[in-house]
């Protein structure tokens, strides 16, 4: 076996009723912003719709690729390589959510920085079946190449250790934030 691959391809699948109802959505929401805002709303619309598919795309084409040399982990282009010798600590970072909790596989890096590795996920929304048996094949891999005196588990941060507060503390004010922007071109666009 030359190498693992991972893909968020084989990951989500989206059904064609899905895919209607979301495009249905977002044409109710543009003509709706432009009847009750105006052009300010087109805008404002058009770039939460064009975000949101942006956001689909790269989850889709994300991969992870474990070879002899380390972990690949792809978003745009060729994607950034970590050897294994940097890779430090490998887990599973369970994300609280309103459809049952995720799972995703993360690398820890030497130089303190997380990775989550696009892929190797597991949800209720979209699951994974093969999840527990890829993880598995990752840490093989990681065992069979690192040196046990290089595997020691991280302290956890602190949106480890409350990751509703973490949400609650990033999340949250963004919302505000754009809410209030809204706000303002409504405002300023009728008056």
């Amino acid at each position: 076996m030359n190498e693992l691959r991972f893909r968020g391809r084989e990951q989500y699948r989206v059904s064609g009723r899905r895919l209607a109802v979301l495009i249905g959505v977002a044409v109710l929401q543009l003509l709706l912003c432009v009847v009750r805002i105006g052009v300010v709303g087109a805008w404002i619309s058009g770039a939460i719709v064009l975000f949101g598919a942006g956001a689909g795309y790269l989850a889709f084409r994300a991969s992870t690729t474990v070879d002899t040399a380390g972990i690949t982990i792809t978003w745009f282009g060729s994607g950034r390589s970590y050897p294994w010798q940097e890779i430090q600590w490998i887990d599973v970072r369970e994300v609280p959510g309103g459809a049952g909790a995720g799972y995703t596989a993360r690398i820890h890096l030497r130089n303190g920085r997380r990775r989550n590795l696009p892929g190797l996920q597991h949800s209720e929304l979209y699951p994974s079946p093969n999840f527990g048996t890829n993880l598995q094949q990752l840490n093989d891999w990681w065992y069979a190449r690192s040196l046990p005196a290089g595997r020691i588990r991280p302290q956890p941060k602190f949106r480890d250790r409350h990751p509703q507060g973490f949400v609650w503390l990033i999340v949250l004010p963004a919302t505000l934030v754009l809410v209030l922007v809204t706000i303002v071109f409504v405002v300023t666009s009728q008056g």
